[in-house]
């Protein structure tokens, strides 16, 4: 997540509350360092044990807005989303933040002088994009351009952003939270939501093993070869509305993580829904590991025959 300052209500280190102790995203200064957190040095000093450790680092790269009182605001009031009444707007529903036009070159070139910088700096590893999606029209009247453009604005910058970072080390990665087609142009990896709604359903006797085998032929036939796919049974959107954290541990989740790895996702860990059941998932990632068919080989889907109609079969070949 930001390690920047940002709009903290509470004064001490961030404990998940986003209405009582404000939003990480909401950050007033992309160049300082929320002093909650640590120092510069410190932060030198987390990523080089990372890089130790074998790790790799990807920061948050937020680029739908800034807190109501950023420097930016007063600074560059060209940056920003207005509505028909030329007011300062919110994107994605987030109050406590302004929302940026993604199409002003403006802040284009600074987002990509500030990202380029700061992972030269700190020795980072790359990006996760955060929320490039769903951002509303600037109705501003003094922009050469349509009022639409802000909202795939964020495409071309994303796509420099790929490029420059892949200029500094071959090896960075751009992880994306969105999950569209298009997104796969500009990204090395993405989330996918999809696999965990359906494998929810299935779980749950909403649809059956031949509808997910059917999905998941038809997914991987028009995803692009290179598409690597992120997929989980747990993660931060779903604390709220969905029942990942009331089956933490279950059989029912055990069974999800395995047919993710099975089906061809790179799984994603939540930080936390390992607790106690470490060697279950050290097992089942050090098997994905040591298995070409599972990470190179072709997939059939219900490939082995069972007169059972809830069993699903994944036969996976190399």
């Amino acid at each position: 997540m930001p390690v920047m300052a940002f709009d903290n209500r509470s004064g001490v280190a961030w404990d998940e509350n986003w209405v009582g102790s404000g939003s990480p995203y909401a950050m007033k200064d992309f160049e300082k360092f929320e002093p909650t957190l640590g120092t510069k040095q410190e932060f030198h000093a987390l990523v080089g044990e990372a890089h130790r450790l074998g790790m790799k680092v990807l920061m948050d790269f937020v680029a739908q807005g800034c807190a109501l009182d950023a420097c930016y605001v007063h600074e560059h009031p060209e940056w920003f989303c207005r509505d028909e009444g030329n007011n300062l707007v919110s994107s994605h529903d987030w109050t406590d933040t302004y929302s940026i036009d993604w199409a002003n070159p403006e802040y284009q070139a600074f987002m990509l002088d500030w990202s380029l910088r700061f992972m030269r700096e700190f020795d980072l590893d790359g990006y996760r994009i955060d929320a490039p999606h769903g951002k509303e029209p600037n109705w501003d009247r003094t922009i050469p351009y349509h009022a639409s453009f802000t909202n795939l604005g964020v495409l071309g910058l994303l796509e420099q952003l790929q490029r420059g970072i892949k200029e500094m080390n071959p090896e960075a990665a751009l992880l994306s939270e969105a999950f569209g087609p298009v997104f796969v142009k500009s990204h090395d990896l993405q989330y996918d939501y999809h696999p965990y709604g359906l494998l929810t359903a299935l779980l749950s006797n909403g649809v059956t093993p031949y509808e997910i085998s059917e999905w998941l032929r038809d997914y991987w036939a028009v995803m692009p070869p290179s598409a690597i796919r992120v997929a989980f049974t747990e993660t931060h959107d779903t604390r709220t509305g969905l029942p990942a954290y009331a089956w933490r541990g279950s059989k029912a989740e055990r069974a999800m993580f395995a047919i993710l790895i099975m089906a061809g996702f790179v799984p994603m860990l939540w930080s936390g829904q390992e607790a106690g059941w470490e060697a279950f998932y050290q097992r089942v990632l050090t098997a994905r590991a040591r298995s070409e068919a599972i990470l190179y080989g072709e997939r059939q889907f219900n490939g082995v025959p069972c007169d059972n109609p809830h069993v699903l079969s994944i036969l996976c070949s190399h």
